[in-house]
């Protein structure tokens, strides 16, 4: 298994991951950011309720270029996260790059949305 993208994201870009089983059964999630604080609340709000975690889920999986992934198991999650790590341009690996500062923004309107508990905002 290749994660060529992956490593270098974490090894010299400074990015973090985690990997953690869905309490809903949809497998394993695989998430990467550079603020660890992304990573705990991205996997606090997958295990919210049925309601709250319903727009989450939504809002996460319906952008495409986010890094996060569910698989059926670590190895496939981790192989998909690789997947789509890759499709993104070279040059904009990094966390100041367009995609690195968009990512970020994602992450953190996911997070002020889970704080003013308004989830079902984040898909209108």
């Amino acid at each position: 298994m290749d994660l060529s993208v992956l490593n270098y994201l974490i090894e010299r870009q400074g990015y973090l991951l985690s990997v953690f089983e869905d309490r809903y059964g949809r497998g394993c999630v695989a998430v990467l950011s550079y603020k660890r604080a992304h990573l705990v609340d991205v996997e606090e709000c997958l295990e919210l309720g049925d309601l709250d975690s319903i727009p989450a889920y939504s809002y996460l999986t319906g952008i495409d270029w986010l890094p996060i992934v569910f698989g059926d198991n670590i190895v496939d999650a981790l192989e998909k996260l690789e997947s789509r790590l890759s499709l993104v341009p070279s040059d904009q690996l990094n966390r100041s790059s367009e995609w690195g500062e968009n990512v970020t923004s994602a992450f953190d309107n996911l997070i002020k949305a889970l704080n003013s508990d308004s989830l079902n905002d984040l898909l209108c």
